[in-house]
């Protein structure tokens, strides 16, 4: 009997801790009731909490449009068939003519029932495979957009396409009332837009410039070992024009990239009613490539401080350094909602890795394959210490690998090293039949001429 029991009760017991694992998930929460101000769960602390400047109505628009406001990766709501009575403030309302919203007038604090909501998760419109020639885009309703229907969708997108749409693709609905939508996808293929990002090859000049630090920087220590003030004075100067030199040029960059930047967040309208994939992912990455170039110049004044002997500077660049790794990529979505575009996670840290890797001073791309790792710019800043030292900037990494350099060489020289072999081979085989009949029509001579040499009569052994 105690055999039978105990699987029953195993099984109990993990129905019992699925049910407690479920009841303990967070759950995005909205208490609403008109003329109230309106609740959300606090997931942190556990608590419902008011919504500052809520209060006037309960639609459905306004409602996602409050789960986007305190919920990341939500865009609309869902009424559940529950209430909750909490304590809660009226908001006594007196209309002014001429103002469209109402205005507080008094309120009041008592216990009253409050309907639920539950703000969902953001599930995006299935994607579609565009024919060649043609291209995809998504439009996502923004915090103060709203559920619309697929006409209203097409129409948005139709007017982004510049002509009637290829095919296109409805996310899930808003509500199970109207058949309204929070996104779509499409397919167009009317030429693409055109954007303004653009890739700035880094400067050629700023190696030669650590080259000459270094130099500059050992001679100087060697002066002032000696005692050669004016020595030591002289190229003292020169140390800090040619940090001047690094300083001016990023500046000026970052400047000229400031501009553009700005011009290219004025072309995305925060405070409009949807935002585009396409132009969300080209921001991102023009605010990314400023992030690289300060990067960039980070790695130059790390180089700067290594070569320099400045272990106190070195060790603050090389710290700032880290923080560019590819675990802080979502730290660098300058404002643009990415998170509403899932599907652009991969294209985004292929983009990051390889701009990083073509703007990194001092080492060729092809030695950086490790900046994809966790780690990566842990072991750049390594390889920083070891290819620069005091009085020291080694060209070891500004060429290709040789493995991947003098492969076409390598393949080149093991074939014809394998034909050279295949033709010894048959050479030496063709001698050694050649000889072999030689050896034997010289032995068949010789059994004739000690043949003939035998007294007749007689019988050779």
């Amino acid at each position: 009997m105690r055999r039978s029991v105990a699987p029953i009760i195993g099984v109990l017991f993990c129905l019992y801790s699925l049910n407690e694992a479920s009841s303990h998930e967070p759950k995005k929460l909205i208490l609403c009731r008109d003329g109230y101000l309106a609740k959300w769960f606090h997931l942190a602390e556990n608590r419902f909490e008011n919504l500052e400047g809520s209060g006037y109505n309960c639609s459905m628009d306004y409602l996602s449009f409050l789960c986007r406001s305190v919920y990341g990766n939500v865009l609309h709501v869902e009424r559940q068939n529950a209430t909750l009575k909490v304590a809660a403030t009226s908001v006594a309302t007196e209309y002014v003519p001429g103002y469209d919203q109402p205005v507080k007038a008094e309120m009041k604090k008592k216990l009253v029932n409050f309907s639920k909501y539950k703000c969902l998760e953001y599930k995006p419109a299935p994607e579609l495979k565009a024919p060649e020639g043609a291209w995809t885009d998504r439009l996502v309703a923004t915090k103060y957009g709203k559920c619309e229907s697929e006409g209203e969708w097409i129409e948005r997108a139709e007017d982004h396409c510049r002509k009637e749409l290829v095919k296109h693709a409805m996310g899930e609905r808003c509500d199970d009332i109207f058949d309204r939508y929070v996104d779509i996808t499409f397919v167009c293929d009317k030429e693409r837009n055109k954007y303004h990002y653009h890739v700035v090859a880094p400067a050629t000049t700023d190696f030669a410039v650590i080259e000459e630090y270094a130099k500059v920087a050992q001679e100087y220590e060697d002066a002032i070992r000696a005692n050669d003030t004016d020595t030591g004075d002289r190229l003292f100067g020169r140390l800090v024009y040619l940090i001047k030199a690094v300083k001016q040029s990023n500046f000026s960059y970052t400047m000229d990239k400031q501009i553009e930047i700005e011009y290219r967040r004025m072309e995305i309208d925060f405070d409009g009613e949807f935002f585009s994939r396409d132009t969300i992912f080209e921001t991102w990455k023009e605010c990314v490539s400023n992030a690289v170039y300060r990067r960039y110049y980070d790695l130059i004044n790390l180089a700067l401080a290594l070569v320099g002997n400045e272990t106190s500077e070195a060790d603050m660049f090389a710290n700032r350094t880290i923080e560019y790794g590819l675990k802080h990529l979502d730290s660098m979505h300058c404002h643009a909602p990415i998170f509403l575009f899932p599907e652009l996670r991969l294209q985004m840290e292929y983009f990051y890795l390889d701009y990083c890797k073509d703007h990194t001073p001092g080492i060729d791309p092809e030695h950086l394959g490790f900046l994809g790792e966790p780690d990566g710019h842990e072991k750049l800043v390594a390889l920083y210490r070891e290819i620069f030292s005091p009085g020291l900037a080694s060209r070891r990494y500004l060429k290709k690998p040789p493995s991947e350099e003098h492969r076409p060489i390598y393949y080149a020289f093991s074939s014809a090293l394998v034909v050279l072999v295949a033709v010894v081979g048959v050479l030496t085989a063709a001698l050694f039949a050649v000889s072999r009949k030689v050896r034997d029509y010289h032995m068949d001579d010789k059994d004739i001429l000690d043949m003939e040499a035998v007294p007749e009569g007689t019988v050779s052994m």
